[in-house]
């Protein structure tokens, strides 16, 4: 009895650590796959506070990589009425910060988002200009929590903790990247904060 306790102690350990190195080696294979060189998207956004009430937001976003490799996209709020048709610009810079701007329809006005306002709300949201960025892999560690189906679609399920040096807003993130391959993409994202 005890060896089998032993051996099924172990075998969990070593599970444990697997995973560890496997969730980070799915989302480096996701992170490092070949993107196409044009992309379109519809986004669900939806803020939860902490009583637990729900503000939705659907977005478009359309993205494309330029020769010198520099990915400009544009996401366009379809609703609710409020934020309709605003649009928010970001230029890629490889070299310096990332150039963005904001179309506000209400006062048919362009305005850019200086570096300084990184930390500024982005549309009344919990995110910040600077969450519109994309993160650095290793500025993070991961962990699988399994496999769920999100839309039809069986995804492994897993968390993302900002390491300690890491500047971040939120506490953890929990990703959904689809196992089949040949899609290899996030379908949901959830991102927590204290």
């Amino acid at each position: 009895m005890k060896k089998r306790i032993l051996l099924l102690t172990l075998l969990t350990t070593v599970s444990l650590m697997l995973t560890a190195q496997d969730a980070y080696e799915i989302v480096k294979r996701q992170s490092e796959q070949d993107s196409p060189r044009t992309t379109h998207a519809l986004l669900q956004m939806v803020l939860t506070d902490q009583r637990g009430q729900q503000n939705e937001r659907v977005i478009e976003q359309w993205s494309a990589v330029d020769n010198q490799g520099e990915t400009h996209s544009v996401m366009v709020f379809q609703s609710p009425a409020s934020v309709k048709d605003t649009r928010f610009l970001t230029k890629e810079n490889l070299d310096r910060d990332n150039d963005q701007w904001i179309f506000l329809p209400a006062l048919n006005q362009v305005r850019r988002i200086a570096g300084s306002e990184g930390d500024s709300s982005f549309m009344g949201s919990e995110f910040t200009y600077q969450d519109m960025n994309d993160r650095e892999l290793d500025d993070y560690s991961y962990n699988y929590l399994g496999q769920e189906t999100i839309n039809g679609e069986q995804c492994y399920k897993i968390e993302a903790l900002p390491n300690a040096d890491t500047e971040s807003s939120y506490d953890h993130s929990i990703l959904w990247i689809t196992v089949d391959e040949s899609i290899n993409i996030i379908l949901r994202i959830e991102i927590y904060s204290s």
